[in-house]
């Protein structure tokens, strides 16, 4: 069953990514609205975290400096698709065969990304739970034991919320969008994360 671009909104999950970008996960149709000032990004999740395979993905650019992309110009581009995240996300898809496009002013590109550098709270059933804890972290051992609840007090500094359920995805999200950079070290029990040189999570492992 699809829903239109407006109902996906209402009824997503919400989680805000290392660039500030807010990210919508539409579990109907495995599919992921990903929205900033400049940028609207649709991308198909059914491979999600799949090593040799790739997402399907559409970007909607706005390349003007002077002005920002708004909510209401997004849905406008959805109306030329009739409206359906879905059928937008196939139209767009076709349409583009490769070459960008231009619709009501925004570039309009197909770029499929690596399947597993997609994050998708719906693939995480896919993560195996950790045996035991590590004697050094790597970050494979710390999506496992996020993924399946093996924690205690994650806390997430792109994460503006103290749900700790959230916490964690939020983390997992940019541990897996941005892959490069990251370091983790234990202190007192604590295992903490830093992304280059900017300390962005930490949680207790329970395993």
């Amino acid at each position: 069953m699809t829903i239109s671009i407006v109902e996906s909104f209402s009824k997503s999950s919400l989680l805000e990514g290392l660039n500030g970008s807010h990210n919508y996960f539409i579990e109907s149709d495995n599919i992921q609205l990903s929205f900033s000032p400049n940028s609207f990004v649709l991308t198909d999740l059914k491979h999600s975290l799949d090593s040799g395979f790739i997402c399907p993905r559409v970007k909607i650019i706005n390349y003007s400096e002077t002005r920002i992309l708004e909510i209401t110009e997004i849905f406008s581009i959805f109306a030329y698709c009739s409206g359906d995240v879905y059928k937008s996300f196939v139209q767009l898809s076709a349409e583009n065969d490769f070459k960008p496009k231009t619709i009501d002013n925004f570039d309009v590109y197909f770029d499929p990304a690596n399947a597993y550098k997609v994050f998708s709270p719906f693939a995480l059933r896919k993560v195996k739970p950790l045996g035991a804890i590590p004697l050094v972290w790597s970050l494979g051992d710390v999506l496992r034991v996020l993924a399946n609840n093996q924690f205690s007090d994650c806390r997430c500094a792109s994460a503006h919320t103290n749900d700790c359920s959230v916490q964690a995805l939020a983390l997992m999200h940019d541990l897996v969008t941005e892959p490069t950079g990251w370091r983790a070290a234990v202190d007192n029990g604590r295992v903490k994360l830093w992304h280059h040189h900017i300390k962005c999570g930490s949680f207790i492992p329970v395993v």
